[in-house]
């Protein structure tokens, strides 16, 4: 169809997208060049209507494995990043986000797609649609930020990219998102701070740099599980470093890691106790941590009967440990006050019966 029958192409496009919802058209489709085709005719100066069913219909056929591998293959991301970057509606960005997560899934063309321009394409479009942008307000922003947050931290999770996400400047997109609304937008943008800033030191340098320290010692104290669990697992991942050590205290995580503790979920008191635990190799944040009352949950830890606290004795003891050999004066008698010392013994006992040597020893 020409372009000057915008009509006929309004249809015949209308009918590919609802063909191509059924798993057994999309590889007819997909052999039939229909994506190729709709990015043909996918521009900004396409009517609405026609932008998103054209989106609809690549993102749709390009959902079966096979059309996915060959249309990352062929090239289609240049295309979509245009749009990207041309378009001010805020519904064809959400349809364009949906077809680039689906996108993001060939995994093995991850490392092509950053060459071809995928991540300045997501942060263009997260600029406009985060906090600040001209976007951010819409009904659709949402979408967006949940659906690039995805492929962000599906690229941040190969090995091989991590460095190149850090200096193409991840950690203040990060920033960005920790800043929505969206408990699932912040869950997403605290993994990837965990991830990036783990590895390196000069890593967590960045995140700090990038305003990714604050943030994530507030969130510590969300009323979102998910979220206080992700953060937990950034301060466990940003601690190492003397700098963000000092400001995630400052900032108040210790308040929230030690509420974490007394939370009835295993996988809270875990990431908890291991954030902790880095952050109380440091003489004012050991003083700190029990001057905000850590102490007690830590020993409640060591005596719990409960089987899914057992594994988290010896981290809890590591952790006593450490505070106790720094402030002699200040901790050792609440420790024995508040029942430190059979708390411990009834941990030895504990770990004797599950076989645990190694964590016998550090108790």
């Amino acid at each position: 169809l020409g372009k000057e029958q915008e009509q006929e192409w309004y249809c015949a496009c209308d009918a590919l997208s609802s063909l191509s919802f059924a798993d057994t058209n999309k590889q007819m489709l997909g052999r039939a060049g229909v994506v190729q085709i709709a990015l043909k005719r996918l521009t900004t100066s396409a009517p609405r209507a026609v932008q998103v069913r054209a989106l609809t219909v690549v993102s749709n056929v390009i959902s079966d494995q096979s059309n996915l591998d060959s249309a990352a293959a062929s090239g289609i991301l240049p295309a979509l990043s245009i749009m990207a970057r041309d378009s001010s509606d805020d519904l064809v960005l959400q349809y364009l986000s949906i077809t680039l997560q689906t996108l993001s899934r060939a995994l093995r063309h991850l490392p092509t797609m950053v060459e071809e321009g995928l991540v300045a394409c997501l942060f263009g479009v997260l600029e406009r649609c985060c906090a600040g942008g001209a976007m951010a307000g819409s009904e659709c922003a949402s979408t967006v930020r949940m659906c690039l947050g995805g492929i962000l931290l599906s690229l941040c999770k190969v090995d091989g990219l991590r460095e190149s996400m850090v200096e193409k400047g991840t950690f203040e997109v990060a920033t960005k998102l920790m800043a929505s609304p969206e408990n699932q937008v912040k869950s997403l943008a605290l993994t990837i701070v965990a991830l990036l800033s783990g590895p390196r030191d000069a890593w967590k340098d960045a995140a700090r740099e990038a305003g990714c320290v604050p943030l994530v010692a507030h969130l510590v104290r969300s009323k979102h599980l998910m979220v206080r669990l992700e953060a937990a697992s950034a301060v466990r991942a940003l601690a190492p470093n003397v700098e963000n050590k000092r400001l995630l205290v400052e900032e108040g995580a210790i308040h929230g890691l030690r509420d974490m503790l007394d939370l009835q979920q295993p996988e809270a008191k875990h990431r908890a106790s291991e954030a902790l635990y880095r952050l109380s190799n440091n003489e004012a944040n050991g003083l700190d941590l029990y001057r905000a009352g850590a102490l007690r949950p830590i020993v409640g830890l060591l005596s719990s009967k409960a089987p899914a606290d057992r594994t988290l004795k010896p981290r809890a003891a590591d952790t006593l440990g450490r505070v106790a050999q720094i402030h002699v004066w200040d901790t050792r008698p609440e420790a024995l006050q508040i029942g430190a010392v059979p708390a411990l013994g009834g941990a030895l006992d504990d770990l004797a019966v599950a076989g645990d040597d190694d964590g016998r020893s550090r108790v």
